[in-house]
Formats: structure tokens, C-alpha cells, sequence
């Protein structure tokens, strides 16, 4: 799980509690002098107050909050897997994508059964 950050919090960030369940409107609902100034409705439940770090509690809670990860988005990748050529055919957001598009080698270099087509799962990380 990624660590709790207090400004991407309440930049809007999204939020889950330790034991995964989403948390919904993040806000500030006292001074920073006072322990828990922060409040959160937790998936489920009812609305529960934080501190500046996140927790719950003093000691690790299963409503201490972290940040959300990252939506994942899947690739399809061309691999030729030839020992004597080597080489990525393309990267497409859809698998299908092969049959309609050109790639990076040429078909006619390769028998098609040394080409693979592999999915992954990468996280996009704002810039």
C-alpha cells in the first residue's frame, strides 16, 4: 500500500482504509492543534476522524488510510522470439490491434509462430 499524503488527500486524492475499503470526501474539520482534525466516511461505515498522518488510532488500525493505487492499464506486446533476431513489434491498448497495424519488424523477416503477443499490466502514474 502506498503511504497516506496529507496534501494529496485533500488535493482529493483517492483514499482506502488498511484493509482496503474506499474513503470518501477527505476534509479538514478543526484546527491543526487539536488530535484528529481531519474526517472520512469509510465504505460501509460511518464517518471516522484522522490525524495528520492518516491513522485512525495511535496504534495501526484497519481504518488507518492510505492512498488509493493507481488504476492499472493493460498492453498488448509483440515479442518475436527468435535466437538469431531479436525484437518488439509494438505496443497497443488492445489486443486485436496486431492484425490491423504495422509493427516495428517485418512480418516477412518472421514465421508467425515467432511472434507472441504478451499482455501486461502497468500502473500510470500522474505526471
Amino acid at each position: 500500500m502506498k503511504p497516506f499524503d496529507l496534501s494529496k488527500a485533500l488535493a482529493g486524492e483517492p483514499l482506502v482504509t488498511r484493509d482496503g475499503r474506499k474513503v470518501t470526501n477527505f476534509t479538514q474539520i478543526g484546527p491543526m492543534s487539536i488530535g484528529r482534525p481531519f474526517a472520512a466516511y469509510c465504505e460501509e461505515e460511518i464517518i471516522r476522524c484522522f490525524t495528520k498522518d492518516g491513522k485512525c488510532f495511535e496504534n495501526h488500525d484497519s481504518h488507518d488510510l492510505f492512498m488509493a493505487p493507481k488504476p492499472k492499464k493493460k498492453l498488448w506486446i509483440a515479442v518475436k522470439k527468435s535466437k538469431e533476431k531479436c525484437g518488439i513489434g509494438g505496443i497497443h491498448l488492445t489486443s486485436n490491434a496486431f492484425e490491423s497495424e504495422s509493427m516495428c519488424f517485418d512480418y516477412q523477416e518472421f514465421n508467425i509462430k515467432d511472434i507472441e503477443i504478451i499482455e501486461i499490466e502497468i500502473e500510470i502514474e500522474d505526471e
